[in-house]
């Protein structure tokens, strides 16, 4: 395995002929420390007991640029693949009409000045954007200061007055994830999901996804704790059997995800639908081929919900059921 950070080997280095086997456990990743971007190539991680059942992600990433994953195995995975997540930062209150505090050192605070910032409003799963004009240091706090009055980015949240700043999540959308690949992987068990993205610009291709008990692929992966959308992601070429609800899920709490291409993939037994996409807009899908023992439940091979754009075509699937259904549960 050739393991990269920063140009130099990382301590869990071994050669091309003898793959690394990462053993899981619940304090998180069995690769890499976290620094800048890595490479994971010829890797194999597997669960290696039998109580190593509930654990950490295969390889984790915050902020990394240029992060690159080929021709690894990952086998009966004890929870998430490989995951480029971003967590959310909850403000502990506002200052004057543009600004929030949120705790922690200015050296070490999670925005800098022209950061594009998600503006997510949990209660109503409404997002917007916002640019860092300035950061400082107020005692024990970091002060925020953006290029957008308060009390406008809230109304387009949901019309939360500006009080009500402390239950707000924000998340850095730019710069964050970037320039990230995903090829020639194989990834066959896991109790949580395959690969989770947040971020801009993401290569996803040629891997193989089964029995996994999530989703195989998320461009834009959204939990309590991170995530709000995926721009500019390319998803071609894969093969996923008996993986997850949606094998492929674009979704974003944030309304900003979108300009995302799915194409070329080979997607078998599926339950909710093959596709969904929620939120997300500027989206093709094309040229896949779906197929299922069962119908899908959602009545669809491709369902899109609360979405923009979303083109489907050229897409082969089983007779009898609908290619694309679009859903609505909210006003835009």
């Amino acid at each position: 395995m050739a393991c990269t950070s920063r140009g130099r080997a990382c301590r869990c280095a071994r050669s091309a002929s003898r793959p690394f086997q990462g053993r899981l456990s619940r304090f998180g990743s069995s690769l890499c420390p976290r620094r800048s971007a890595k490479s994971y190539l010829n890797c194999r991680v597997r669960r290696r007991e039998p109580e190593d059942f509930y654990g950490g992600h295969a390889a984790t990433g915050s902020g990394r640029v240029g992060e690159w994953i080929e021709g690894c195995h990952f086998e009966c995975l004890p929870d998430d693949g490989p995951a480029q997540q971003s967590f959310r930062v909850i403000p502990l209150g506002m200052d004057e009409s543009d600004a929030v505090f949120i705790g922690g050192h200015l050296s070490s605070a999670p925005f800098k000045p022209g950061d594009r910032i998600a503006v997510v409003n949990p209660r109503t799963q409404r997002g917007t954007a916002a640019t860092v004009r300035a950061t400082s240091q107020v005692g024990r706090q970091v002060r925020i200061q953006f290029d957008r009055q308060l009390t406008d980015l809230a109304a387009e949240v949901g019309g939360a007055a500006p009080a009500d700043w402390t239950g707000m999540h924000l998340f850095r959308d730019t710069p964050s994830n970037e320039d990230f690949v995903y090829r020639r992987n194989r990834h066959v068990g896991s109790r949580g999901h395959g690969l989770k993205f947040n971020g801009t610009r993401a290569w996803i291709a040629d891997s193989h996804f089964e029995n996994i008990n999530g989703n195989a692929v998320l461009a834009g992966y959204v939990s309590e704790v991170s995530g709000h959308g995926a721009r500019d992601v390319l998803v071609s070429g894969n093969t996923i059997i008996r993986c997850g609800w949606t094998p492929i899920e674009a979704r974003s709490t944030s309304g900003l995800g979108g300009n995302i291409i799915i194409r070329d993939n080979r997607i078998d037994h599926v339950r909710d639908a093959a596709v969904s996409v929620q939120r997300c807009a500027d989206v093709i899908i094309e040229g896949n081929r779906f197929s299922s023992p069962t119908p899908p439940v959602q009545g669809a091979w491709i369902v899109a919900v609360d979405a923009g754009d979303v083109t489907a075509e050229a897409n082969e699937a089983d007779p009898g059921v609908p290619e694309f259904k679009r859903v609505v549960t909210r006003k835009p």
